[in-house]
């Protein structure tokens, strides 16, 4: 990884989803939303001239007390004009953790009935809140904590149509220092930053230097496990 080419430093994770449809959609794409979701998506949708497409994938069972994700229901709910999935894990409002099964599915689903490319923006900005037990996330059960959080980008052939997008507001619990990123495949990425300035110049450098320092600490401290590896990435 490259941090020139592969990673958009934004004001906070809202504005890398906003620069991201931005610079997907087109007027009449179609972009897929897991009911219920967080409300910020779908005017970030309209304004970006794309059509929000609500996705009943995710039933409740009372009987569990838990989330699972209907495969089936996702599936009729690609079409041609399919451009985006957004995909929330850990979610917000659920709390649930999407299994590694089931994001294969989702994979697979993309694959079989792609007309046109279709990115997928994986918001997990929750990604350190996971209240459950940690893993490899290969569990075939419902997927609500069956194998903690797993990386959309890391499943099969799904790297490279893959944003993934972060916040040190909710890493850090410091949400007033409103800075974000986005990582993923480099010509997805280099229409990002070329957006950026015409949007916001550039998140602010006092709060950069900060959030530098506290994913140095944090990965040195081993305080989440995960930072080790991207940080190794990035260098």
């Amino acid at each position: 990884m490259v941090p020139k080419d592969n990673v958009c430093v934004s004001v906070g994770a809202s504005q890398a989803l906003y620069i991201a449809l931005q610079t997907l959609l087109n007027p009449g794409d179609e972009v897929i939303l897991f009911q219920p979701f967080f409300d910020l998506y779908v005017n970030q949708i309209k304004l970006a001239g794309g059509t929000p497409v609500f996705c009943d994938a995710l039933k409740f069972d009372e009987t569990s007390n838990s989330w699972n994700f209907d495969a089936k229901t996702f599936d009729t709910s690609i079409s041609p004009r399919t451009k985006v999935v957004i995909l929330n894990s850990p979610h917000n409002p659920t709390g649930k953790v999407f299994s590694r099964l089931e994001m294969s599915q989702i994979a697979t689903s993309i694959a079989a009935h792609e007309v046109q490319r279709v990115t997928v923006l994986s918001d997990e900005v929750y990604k350190f809140i996971v209240h459950s037990k940690q893993g490899d996330g290969d569990g075939e059960g419902d997927g609500e904590g069956d194998g903690g959080h797993i990386h959309f980008a890391t499943i099969p052939n799904m790297a490279d149509r893959t944003i993934t997008i972060s916040s040190a507001g909710k890493t850090f619990s410091a949400t007033g220092w409103q800075v974000g990123w986005a990582v993923g495949p480099a010509h997805l990425i280099k229409n990002m930053q070329a957006l950026m300035p015409y949007v916001q110049f550039c998140a602010s450098t006092v709060m950069q230097e900060a959030v530098g320092k506290a994913i140095e600490e944090a990965a040195k401290n081993n305080y989440y496990d995960q930072l080790n590896s991207e940080v190794s990435e990035v260098n």
